[in-house]
């Protein structure tokens, strides 16, 4: 798995270990409201008022509360006032019915003990779900830190790659012997990803570099040149690639090509590779 490839599951890891916090963190809340509730209910049931005189008492507290906000503060009239108070009635008073109410099975015996067995239980899964939380609180940090490490590594692999750029870059190709022209062409290769070695003068077949990347093979014909390269080194080189096994052929050259060789390379689909066009290979802007 590349590097990159490593940046995108730590990515991904780090976005499924954020949304299962925010799950437990929803769980989390649904737990405490359940032991707010069960509380109330409980301490409701220990003094012994009727689900509906809760009621009346929510609701006629929620209606004084509405009729102080719109006589003093919204100056509002008898029929929004009355409408008002009525909603505030209804809703606060009813919900205080529904909380407090009496579920199936309990009765005045065992009301108590009932509610206190249902409390506990909420408070039960309010300790799972806290320990929930800090597990997926911890997932998220080991998360962090794993992609952290690697944008640490892609920073370092950054850094190298564009000194290692600029150290070929800073290299005059016209300024090198033949065999360190080759080792040169070998150098980027080996630069763009691919796992480059130099053929040796004999027994070369037209090839000087065999350049691999997956599957793919290319054979290179680095070419140490005064004046124009010709078409004999298209010729050589394609038919090395088939000798080498290669699917691509290349003539890099410090130079430049006669119009025979690019000719020759057009109909043989031969990548030709000139001195002004070797900055672009190094960079990786050109189409391998």
């Amino acid at each position: 798995m590349t590097t990159e490839e490593l940046l995108a599951t730590a990515t991904s890891g780090l976005s499924d270990a954020k949304a299962s916090e925010r799950n437990a963190i929803a769980d989390l809340k649904q737990a405490s409201r359940q032991v707010r509730i069960q509380s109330i209910r409980l301490a409701i049931a220990r003094t012994g008022i009727p689900a509906w005189v809760a009621m009346l008492i929510a609701g006629s507290a929620a209606a004084f509360v509405s009729a102080m906000v719109q006589i003093f503060v919204v100056d509002a009239g008898l029929p929004v006032l009355l409408a008002g108070l009525i909603f505030a009635y209804a809703i606060f008073g009813g919900a205080a019915f529904y909380v407090f109410r009496s579920k199936a099975g309990e009765d005045d015996v065992n009301r108590v003990q009932i509610r206190t067995r249902e409390l506990e239980s909420a408070k039960a899964r309010l300790n799972v779900s806290q320990r929930t939380r800090k597990e997926r609180a911890q997932s998220v940090a080991l998360a962090q830190q794993h992609l952290a490490s690697i944008q640490s590594v892609l920073n370092s692999a950054a850094h190298r790659h564009e000194a290692a750029t600029n150290r070929l870059l800073n290299i005059d190709p016209g300024r090198l012997y033949p065999d360190e022209f080759e080792r040169y062409v070998a150098d980027i290769f080996t630069h763009l990803g691919y796992s480059a070695e130099t053929v040796g003068a004999s027994g070369d077949q037209g090839v000087d570099v065999v350049a691999c990347k997956g599957p793919l093979r290319l054979a290179i014909q680095a070419k140490r040149h005064q004046g124009a390269v010709g078409n004999s080194a298209v010729q050589e080189v394609y038919a090395g690639m088939a000798h080498r096994k290669c699917h691509h052929c290349i003539v890099v050259t410090n130079s430049s090509f006669t119009t025979a060789a690019i000719a020759l390379a057009e109909s043989t689909g031969c990548m030709l590779i000139g001195g002004d066009s070797i900055h672009q290979l190094i960079r990786g802007e050109l189409s391998l």
